[in-house]
C-alpha cells in the first residue's frame, strides 16, 4: 500500500508549530511564569488553525496567510524574550489583528472602479493624515491605513482615466506625511503611486509632470528643514553588538525592543539564521502577491494587488534598513513584527484584501471551466 507523502505546506506548519512551542516552553520555564506555558499551546494552535480554517472558509491565499500568521507569531516570541510579563497582552493584541482578515476579503470584494469610492476613499485618506497635524495631542498615527484608502483611491482615478487627479491626491498625501514629520512614509507612498502609474501606462507627459513635482516637493521640504530627510546628529543602529548566528550567551546582549520592530530583538535572541529564514518570508509574499495581480482579470484588481504587495515590501525594507544602521530615517511599523496595534491591524486588512483578489481570481477560473464544459 502507497503511502501518501506529506506536503511542503503541512511539513512547514510542523516545523513552525513545534518550533514555537519548545520556544516558548523553554522561556516559560526560565521565567516561571504560566502565562508564557499557555502562549506555548495557544500561538501555535493559532499559527496552524489560522493557516488551515480561514483559508478553506473565506478561499484565501494559503502562502500569504501562513506567511503573516508566523511572522506575527515570532514577532510575539521575540516580545515575550525580553518582557515575559506583557507577552500575553501583546498576544491578544495580535489575535484582534488576525481578525481584520474578514473586514479586508469584504472589502476586495466589494471594491468597484467608481467615482463616487475614490472620492470617498480619498476624503478618508487625506483626513487621516490631517487629524495629527490639527490635533498634535493625539499620540497615534494611521499612516498604514491613510496609504491603504489613498491607493484605492488613486487606482480607481487612473482606471478611470483620471491621471492629473490622480496625481493632486498623491501630491496631497504626500505634503501630508511631510508635514507631520513622516518622511518615510511620504517616500514609501511616491514609490508606490509612481511605479502604478508607470504600470497603468500613464501618458508620458503626465508621468514627467508627476515625476518632477514629487521631486521638488521633497526637494521643498529639504530646504525647508534638512534633518527632515536626513537627520544631522549622529545614526546610532540598533544593534549595539555584533549578533552571533546563534543568538547570544548573555542576555544583556540583546538588544532593547523598539516599538517599531521587534526583529532587532527576534536576532539577538535567536540568531541570524533564525532571523534570516523569518524575513525571507517578506520577498515570499512580494512575489505570491505580484503572481496574484498577474493572474487577475480585473485590471483594476491587478493594480490593487500590486500596489499592496509594493506598500508591505517597501515598508519592511525600510523598518530592515533602519534596523540594521544603514538608513538613519525611522520607518513606520515592521509589517506583523511590532507591538503597534493600528499598524498590525492595516497589515491584516492587506492581507485579507489579497486573499479577496485571489479567491476572485479561483472564481473566474471556475467560470471559465464552466463555459468550456458547456461549449463542448
Amino acid at each position: 500500500m502507497n503511502q501518501k507523502a506529506i506536503s511542503p505546506r503541512r511539513f512547514y506548519l510542523f516545523l513552525v508549530a513545534m518550533f514555537l512551542a519548545l520556544a516558548f516552553l523553554q522561556l516559560a520555564i526560565r521565567e516561571g511564569d504560566d502565562q508564557l506555558a499557555l502562549l506555548a499551546g495557544v500561538v501555535p494552535a493559532v499559527v496552524v488553525l489560522g493557516s488551515l480554517i480561514p483559508v478553506r472558509v473565506f478561499s484565501l491565499d494559503r502562502l500569504l496567510t501562513s506567511a503573516a500568521l508566523t511572522l506575527t507569531a515570532f514577532g510575539i516570541l521575540a516580545f515575550a524574550a525580553l518582557r515575559p510579563d506583557e507577552a500575553h497582552s501583546l498576544a491578544l493584541q495580535s489575535l484582534a489583528s488576525v481578525a481584520f482578515l474578514l473586514p479586508g476579503v469584504l472589502l476586495s470584494r466589494w471594491l468597484r472602479p467608481a467615482c463616487s469610492i475614490a472620492v470617498i476613499f480619498g476624503f478618508l485618506g487625506l483626513s487621516m493624515l490631517s487629524v495629527p497635524l490639527v490635533m498634535p495631542y493625539l499620540s497615534f498615527a494611521c499612516d498604514m491605513v491613510s496609504l491603504l484608502l489613498l491607493m484605492v483611491a488613486c487606482t480607481i482615478c487612473m482606471i478611470r482615466q483620471k491621471q492629473v487627479a490622480a496625481m493632486l491626491l498623491s501630491l496631497s498625501g504626500a505634503a501630508l506625511m511631510l508635514l507631520g514629520q513622516h518622511p518615510v512614509s511620504a517616500i514609501v507612498w511616491s514609490l508606490v503611486f509612481l511605479s502604478l502609474m508607470w504600470a497603468c501606462s500613464a501618458r508620458p507627459a503626465v508621468m514627467f509632470l508627476a515625476l518632477s513635482s514629487t521631486g521638488l516637493l521633497f526637494y521643498g521640504a529639504w530646504l525647508i528643514n534638512p534633518e527632515l530627510l536626513w537627520p544631522d546628529q549622529t545614526f546610532v543602529p540598533v544593534f549595539s553588538t555584533r549578533p552571533s548566528l546563534f543568538g547570544p550567551e548573555q542576555a544583556d546582549a540583546i538588544p532593547a525592543i523598539s516599538p517599531f520592530s521587534l526583529f532587532p530583538a527576534l536576532t539577538g535572541r535567536y540568531g541570524l539564521i533564525l532571523s534570516g529564514c523569518v524575513v525571507l518570508l517578506y520577498p515570499l509574499m512580494m512575489l505570491r502577491s505580484v503572481s496574484l495581480a498577474r493572474a487577475s482579470r480585473s485590471r483594476f484588481h491587478g493594480l490593487l494587488a500590486a500596489g499592496l504587495a509594493m506598500q508591505l515590501s517597501f515598508f519592511a525594507i525600510g523598518a530592515l534598513l533602519y534596523d540594521m544602521g544603514i538608513w538613519p530615517l525611522q520607518s513606520l511599523p515592521m509589517p506583523f513584527m511590532s507591538e503597534d496595534l493600528p499598524s498590525m491591524s492595516a497589515c491584516f486588512l492587506i492581507t485579507g484584501m489579497l486573499g479577496g483578489i485571489f479567491s476572485g481570481n479561483l472564481q473566474d477560473l471556475e467560470d471559465d471551466i464552466r463555459l468550456s464544459s458547456l461549449a463542448r
